[in-house]
């Protein structure tokens, strides 16, 4: 098993990451994600505790980690109805589907990589409360100018 002496990418966001640093770390994840989904499973638990540095920045060099709830995709479908994954980070569906015994897909990894994103911008998760990730999974609407709101270059 490979160390990192520098630890997991929860460590080093006190503070939002330059936008520019941010996107590296991004790709390299992003990346990462489409090996899994590649090989034929699902993260199911992407969060910044699970993200190890190799290199800090700027130029940033991250891999994605801690697989121990990770399951095997069937033609892009998990055969789960588990509620997984942190709760800041967890895709509303895993959520909703937990509650109508649904099964999810394997693209819940790209919901929490969005939120892991906007925490390395922002220093904060988009929904700090169970109350307001709960009105998230009841509503699910989101506008398409929220992005905006978070700086002059985010979005484009």
């Amino acid at each position: 098993m490979e160390y990192f002496e520098l630890g997991d990418l929860q460590t080093h966001l006190g503070r939002p990451l330059p936008e520019w640093e941010a996107q590296h770390v991004a790709h390299q994840l992003l990346e990462g994600l489409e090996q899994l989904r590649l090989n034929g499973f699902a993260h199911r638990d992407v969060k910044p505790a699970n993200i190890f540095v190799v290199r800090k920045g700027p130029d940033w060099w991250a891999k994605t980690g801690d697989f121990g709830i990770s399951k095997r995709v069937h033609e892009g479908r998990t055969f789960l109805r588990t509620a997984v994954g942190a709760l800041g980070f967890i895709a509303p569906e895993v959520v909703v589907n937990q509650e109508s015994d649904l099964q999810y897909t394997d693209k819940v990894d790209m919901r929490s990589l969005g939120v892991l994103v906007h925490y390395m911008i922002t220093a904060t998760l988009p929904f700090n409360k169970e109350t307001e990730l709960r009105r998230c999974i009841e509503n699910c609407d989101f506008p398409e100018s929220a992005l905006g709101s978070l700086g002059p270059t985010v979005g484009k």
